[in-house]
């Protein structure tokens, strides 16, 4: 009788320690588990946060290249309204100024800052007025059209220009802009008691910024 006591307390003990160790190893599990999904969570986020930095980064570069395809020697938007026909008071004009010193083809170019006059922009090409008064005659103007800071054509169209030995005493030159951004230049002689035209030429500007003589 004692001793079939013994052997069932024996294995109610044996029973106590297994219900122990199943509980323990259910615990150690799901804590496993718990970790594994906290991982995969923050694993996620970081991968987000990776993909959304590469996107930003390269929408900034879009933005970048956005920005340096236009003029940034040059700010000009729709400074006139056209048509266009004004008269430069050379001796009293404010000029804009740009420090760039990288711009391609500009005429007169002497290293120092550029000074200009903001006309119009047209499909991504800039009008501008330039004082070319580097020689003998301080009242000449050259229309430059410039796209991605480099001078794509220039034309000279306002200005008086005379040569002391010739059957003229001046040459005046004037220009207009018309509302499909035909420059039309009109040059006249002026002498002692002579005042001759000397013809009207009309200018287009193609895409690409060349200026291209129409008649």
């Amino acid at each position: 009788m004692v001793k079939q006591m013994m052997i069932n307390m024996n294995i109610f003990k044996i029973k106590k320690a297994l219900s122990f160790c199943i509980l323990i190893g259910f615990i150690i599990c799901f804590s496993c588990n718990s970790n594994n999904k906290n991982n995969d969570i923050q694993n996620i986020g970081r991968t987000e946060s990776i993909d959304t930095s590469q996107i930003e980064k390269q929408s900034g570069n879009e933005d970048n290249k956005s920005e340096l395809s236009d003029s940034i020697c040059f700010i000009v938007g729709n400074n006139v309204k056209l048509p266009y026909k004004e008269k430069i008071d050379f001796e009293n004009v404010k000029y804009e100024i740009s420090n760039c010193k990288n711009v391609k083809n500009l005429p007169c170019d002497f290293g120092e800052d550029i000074r200009y006059i903001p006309l119009i922009k047209k499909d991504g090409v800039s009008f501008v007025l330039y004082p070319v008064d580097c020689g003998d005659f301080p009242y000449r103007f050259f229309l430059l059209t410039i796209k991605d800071d480099r001078v794509i054509s220039e034309l000279y169209v306002e200005g008086v220009w005379f040569e002391e030995s010739g059957d003229y005493d001046k040459e005046f030159t004037s220009f207009e802009i018309d509302t499909n951004y035909n420059i039309i230049v009109t040059t006249d002689w002026e002498g002692e008691d002579i005042l001759e035209s000397g013809g009207t030429k009309i200018y287009r500007v193609l895409d690409d910024g060349m200026i291209e003589l129409v008649e």
